[in-house]
């Protein structure tokens, strides 16, 4: 009989994120264009989505950190595109803003997500197991 609690839907869709970059990444590796951080990218993200499956308290306080530098980063991407509005041809700009607001999006979903905790409960019987 499996006592197991389910993993959260919200997780499922953070773990989601992070198997889309790997697919990118990998993509990249199969297609002869990976340079070394293509392949640090794919080692870090199989790191990272194994370190949450297995619940890794670090690994969430490590990915929760760096989503806060991610959420800088896409803040200040939609900010450097700003001023191409008026001058760039418009669907350059609509994707690249789409682009920038869908990594701030992540990377407050992320944070969100690994802060909630029906997330910390779960991993943490995920990695020491029923109590």
């Amino acid at each position: 009989m499996n006592d197991a609690a389910p993993m959260p839907i919200s997780l499922k869709v953070v773990i989601g994120f992070f198997l889309l970059s790997l697919a990118f990444d990998g993509y990249t590796a199969v297609s002869g264009e990976a340079t070394t951080v293509t392949w640090i990218r794919l080692a870090v993200g199989v790191g990272i989505i194994v370190g949450l499956l297995r619940g890794s308290e670090s690994v969430r306080a490590i990915v929760r950190a760096f989503a806060v530098l991610g959420m800088l980063a896409g803040a200040v991407n939609v900010i450097r595109i700003v001023p191409y509005i008026d001058t760039a041809p418009s669907s350059l700009v609509v994707l690249g803003l789409a682009a920038a607001c869908f990594a701030l999006f992540a990377a407050m979903l992320t944070f969100w997500v690994l802060g909630r905790e029906d997330v910390e409960m779960w991993m943490a019987r995920r990695s020491f197991g029923p109590v």
